[in-house]
């Protein structure tokens, strides 16, 4: 079976179309699943970040302790947020009342 130059170079082609759209494919599937994980990625942060923000604003204990990492010997280094309307309102709980007229009046 002889292949005439055009027969041949339509095989090459059509070999070669075919390649193209299959990497061309491949890349575009790669791509959406690196964006996918990515945006999963992102809502996982901003999802952790509004859970510790809506705890520390619960005040219901001294703080919310949050592990931000282990240093070279293994050690897990833990912070403790606590939440400024917490302190205010722990400042003005720990504060005596005093009613004016017992400040103002002086002693006889």
């Amino acid at each position: 079976m002889k292949f005439t130059k055009s027969a041949i170079t339509m095989i090459v082609l059509i070999v070669w179309a075919i390649f193209s759209l299959g990497y061309i494919g491949w890349n575009t599937w790669n791509n959406f699943k690196l964006n996918q994980m990515r945006l999963a990625a992102n809502q996982g942060y901003q999802q952790a970040i509004i859970d510790v923000a809506t705890e520390v604003n619960k005040c219901a204990n001294t703080g919310v302790p949050l592990n931000v990492g282990t240093d070279s010997a293994g050690k897990t280094t833990t912070v403790t947020i606590v939440g400024t309307s917490c302190l205010q309102k722990a400042q003005s709980d720990a504060t005596p009342a005093t009613t004016p007229a017992a400040a103002t009046t002086p002693k006889k």
